[in-house]
């Protein structure tokens, strides 16, 4: 996560280390990425997406070995644009093997698998700022097959990605306290997204009712806001 104004220039490292058993050949390339309101990020190629800052950036080595336990450091420039509006801009950096057809069988249908790592950038310009809302709180099933949780359904209105923060207590009918913390999860501009809470320690039972206060900064300083849970509803 970079920040500056146009026409500035944001230099930074990347470290990548050996975990494997065996010499690595890693090649870099940089692509678009988007994220989904369930929080699931979409990947496509530099450029091909709004907001992109895949031109923006350089980085070099663009391909080296990496033995194992080695560690090899990549540097990373993000050029901003002249001009540029105030906004959130994002890009991604893959680490990836090199193509290859070694052990493919003439005549035959080859597959070849191979996995690669996103290393994913948001470039803030100028004066952009998140501006977040708690619209909604709710026991939502986050994970197919799992136990609903309890979860903020959160919008930024802002020009600017928000990541959420802060802290909360909870209380139930009986007088039983929780506590625990907002997860810091991205938010990008224009979106909504359910954030879960995560608790420390012992959660309420799934589907009962809470009064929860919560402490957070939603990109206009600290608010406290007092939220009623009643049962499965919504609100």
């Amino acid at each position: 996560e970079a920040a500056g104004k146009p026409g500035k220039t944001l230099r930074n490292v990347i470290t990548v280390t050996g975990g494997a058993r065996a010499i690595q050949r890693v090649r870099l390339k940089v692509g678009d990425w988007m994220l989904t309101n369930e929080g699931t990020p979409v990947f496509a190629g530099a450029g091909s997406m709004p907001h992109s800052a895949a031109s923006w950036i350089r980085f070099r080595p663009r391909e080296f070995d990496v033995y194992p336990r080695q560690k090899k450091l990549v540097r990373v420039s993000i050029k901003i644009p002249e001009g540029t509006p105030p906004g959130t801009y994002l890009a991604a950096l893959f680490f990836e093997p090199p193509a290859t057809t070694e052990g493919a069988k003439p005549g035959a249908a080859n597959i070849f698998i191979r996995g690669r790592i996103a290393f994913l950038i948001y470039v803030t310009v100028g004066n952009a700022r998140p501006d977040g809302k708690i619209l909604d709180v709710a026991w939502r099933e986050m994970t197919k097959g799992k136990e609903p949780v309890i979860a903020l359904k959160i919008r930024n209105d802002g020009d600017a990605h928000l990541r959420t923060n802060g802290t909360f207590s909870a209380r139930s009918p009986s007088g039983k306290r929780y506590e625990g913390v907002l997860p810091a999860l991205p938010i990008l501009p224009g979106q909504t997204r359910w954030i879960p809470l995560e608790f420390a320690g012992e959660a309420p039972p799934a589907g009962s009712n809470i009064d929860i206060t919560v402490h957070t900064d939603l990109g206009r300083g600290e608010l406290k806001m007092e939220l009623k849970l009643h049962g499965n509803k919504e609100g």
